[in-house]
């Protein structure tokens, strides 16, 4: 995936959940320090299907996906402004979370 550096730190993509007034630069490593920032690619790509992001639960991150209805928008936006959309899929707290 194309990285864009901004401030030393690479990133590869901008998340936004418009049903929970979230917006964020998706970090292209994860590490302890990032995550203590914004959300950070774990692994994968959105070219092949399997990117996965991962996050602190603090408010100010992911902790508020629970308020997720089925049906809500999440958007990710590549560093080439290509969006792709999903829409939430609720599982129950025992279930795989839904990936983009």
């Amino acid at each position: 995936m194309p990285v864009v550096t901004i401030d030393g730190s690479d990133f590869v993509a901008i998340i936004s959940i418009p049903a929970l007034d979230l917006e964020f630069a998706v970090r292209n490593e994860w590490s302890k320090p990032g995550l203590k920032q914004s959300p950070c690619r774990y692994v994968g790509s959105v070219y092949t299907d399997d990117l996965i992001i991962c996050a602190h639960n603090y408010t100010a991150h992911f902790g508020r996906l629970k308020e997720l209805k089925q049906g809500d928008q999440i958007i990710l936006v590549d560093m080439l402004i290509t969006s792709r959309k999903s829409t939430s899929s609720i599982f129950p707290a025992w279930s795989a979370p839904a990936t983009i």
